[in-house]
């Protein structure tokens, strides 16, 4: 049986640049969230990301993402901009903790907890995304 693929409508035509701009914000978030993810070694033997490193990181790419936040505001997706402004401000605001968390502990466990908990705010960008693409 053939595959039928089919094509997303696209965005209105006023939403086209705003979702530009969202993706290019959350671009910033995306790598945040690596670098901080990297920190955390996959088994006891693997390399990790210095904690210092990914923190750097992640402030100078949430920084990069807030200052894109005023390009993708749009009545459209105001409630999903509002949330995704409070993540980063969160996931900041908990930055020094997480990296102490994790850096005061050898149990990986607890260090990806830490990791995660940091990084759950920033979940919203994905439902922004969902909000953008409810809009098609």
């Amino acid at each position: 049986m053939p595959r039928v693929l089919r094509r997303r409508r696209p965005l209105p035509h006023d939403l086209q640049r705003v979702y530009e701009a969202f993706l290019a914000c959350a671009a910033h978030v995306d790598l945040a969230q690596r670098a901080m993810i990297r920190c955390v070694p996959s088994s006891p033997r693997s390399a990790a990301l210095p904690l210092a490193v990914g923190a750097e990181t992640v402030r100078v790419s949430l920084a990069a993402a807030g200052d894109a936040m005023a390009a993708w505001r749009h009545p459209s997706v105001e409630d999903a901009w509002n949330a995704c402004a409070a993540a980063l401000a969160e996931t900041l605001a908990g930055l020094d903790a997480a990296v102490a968390r994790a850096a005061a502990t050898d149990e990986l466990e607890v260090a990806l907890t830490a990791v995660q908990d940091l990084l759950d705010p920033l979940h919203t960008f994905v439902d922004a995304e969902a909000a953008f693409n409810a809009l098609r």
